[in-house]
């Protein structure tokens, strides 16, 4: 994306330079990674260590924040998602709405029983 609006900008302004849009292309290319698969910090480090232009780190972190916040309005995170087609068990931030007042007492059984911390297989069985 950030390709693309160069790619306009310069249409729209024949005397920009080279730079520019190598700079909108890294910009947009971590808007992208940090919308698609919710990386924040640690992006903005990568792509700052791998370009080694420190000039670029509050647009890039401007740009990150920025695709983050849009990207977490509207859909999942690429990981949440491969965690909800593998069924591992995943833990919300939020309660669901229907267990707010519940309680422990109301899920759990009334005769509940222990093992010792390093059992045998009788008392497992």
């Amino acid at each position: 994306m950030g390709r693309l609006y160069t790619l306009l900008i310069e249409q729209a302004f024949p005397n920009i330079s080279n730079t520019a849009a190598q700079n909108n292309a890294l910009l947009g290319a971590t808007a992208m990674l940090a919308g698609y698969c919710r990386l924040t910090y640690s992006l903005t480090v990568v792509m700052i260590e791998t370009t080694r232009s420190l000039d670029l780190y509050i647009p890039m972190l401007i740009a990150m924040l920025c695709s983050y916040m849009v990207a977490e309005f509207f859909n999942q995170s690429l990981y949440r998602r491969a965690l909800r087609a593998k069924q591992v068990p995943f833990l919300v931030d939020k309660v669901p709405p229907e267990n707010k007042k519940l309680n422990a007492m109301v899920i759990m059984s009334k005769d509940c029983q222990t093992l010792d911390s390093v059992p045998t297989v009788h008392q497992i069985m």
